[in-house]
């Protein structure tokens, strides 16, 4: 069974983000201090990956891939990367990184799809949280590491991901989104 020295790690109230516009603005500075011209946003599903990568996007004019926009049609894979075309994915972030400044790419399992050595980037990892109290917060997707069996293939592929990967550990930027409604959108 897979472990890890502490099975239920803190969420630090500094990573707690108050949606995803706001995750967006703390994604967006980080990058651009980086230097780096890649952000790579990894996380389990579910987490608000798609949703805060196309903010950033919005805010910085980057190019963004999604790595689901690469399934596979009618694919039998029950393996989350064997349902992608990897090889059309990685086509498509090498030429948006020769022909655009920014490129973001965001999708679960990229170490495993688009691996760091090859295509290194600013690393954000995205985990979705539950508010238990003031200044406390439960990671729910750390306790699926745990679990004896996935609910499904696709789930078991991507929770042995995390497992062999651990992205969370080596990312430049952990965000927490807290499930609790998103901001209030302006009246018209």
């Amino acid at each position: 069974m897979w472990q890890e020295t502490d099975p239920f790690p803190q969420v630090e109230s500094n990573e707690v983000v108050r949606g995803s516009t706001h995750a967006a603005e703390l994604a967006a500075q980080a990058w651009a201090a980086s230097g780096q011209r890649l952000l790579r946003i990894d996380g389990f599903m579910a987490t608000g990956k798609s949703t805060i990568a196309r903010k950033v996007a919005d805010r910085t004019d980057a190019h963004l891939i999604e790595t689901d926009d690469f399934l596979l049609p009618e694919s039998n894979e029950r393996q989350y990367v064997t349902r992608l075309d990897v090889v059309e994915l990685r086509r498509a972030v090498s030429d948006a990184l020769v022909s655009k400044p920014k490129v973001i790419v965001e999708g679960v399992c990229l170490g495993r799809t688009l691996p760091e050595a090859d295509y290194p980037g600013f690393k954000l990892y995205v985990k979705r949280v539950s508010v238990l109290g003031i200044d406390l917060f439960n990671w729910h997707d750390i306790y699926d590491l745990w679990r004896q069996e996935a609910e499904d293939p696709l789930h078991e592929s991507i929770i042995q991901y995390h497992r062999e990967f651990q992205p969370y550990l080596g990312a430049d930027l952990q965000l927490a989104m807290p499930e609790w409604p998103e901001e209030p959108q302006a009246s018209a």
